[in-house]
């Protein structure tokens, strides 16, 4: 089984997810991956969850303090795992846990103008249109 770490680099790196990124469309290189992820593993403003099922990983939800009061939602579900209810369920898991992390918080989702399946999977999972970019929408499910 892979790493985390070498399991998140594919995944970042996949090309359905770097058409969904907001500040870049290239590849990420290694080392900046290497980077990014020990900063994150060593930060108390960043929670990362990895949903498994037989040893088979079906995606990751990320969590991050984000501005004063708000906490930013990365989702990525593997595309051989979409449309079974995993991101819902998986979204909800991380919630709940940051729920008690971060109480009173707010979560939010940048989501590209293009992204119709990221908006509407937000859309259905509570999310509301909170303001926007030239580049991204942000929804928002206020607690």
């Amino acid at each position: 089984m892979e790493s985390d770490l070498e399991l998140l680099f594919l995944w970042v790196n996949t090309s359905d997810s770097l058409d969904a990124k907001i500040l870049t469309s290239r590849s990420i290189p290694w080392n900046d991956h290497v980077e990014w992820f020990e900063s994150c593993l060593a930060s108390t403003k960043c929670m990362i969850w990895i949903a498994e099922k037989d040893d088979f990983a079906l995606g990751q939800v990320r969590i991050e303090l984000h501005q004063e009061r708000d906490l930013l939602i990365d989702i990525y579900i593997d595309i051989s795992m979409r449309t079974q209810g995993i991101g819902s369920l998986i979204l909800e898991k991380a919630e709940e846990e940051s729920k008690s992390r971060w109480p009173g918080y707010s979560f939010v989702a940048k989501i590209k103008h293009n992204n119709i399946a990221s908006l509407r999977f937000f859309q259905k999972q509570g999310y509301k249109f909170d303001s926007e970019t030239a580049d991204y929408m942000v929804l928002a499910k206020r607690l």
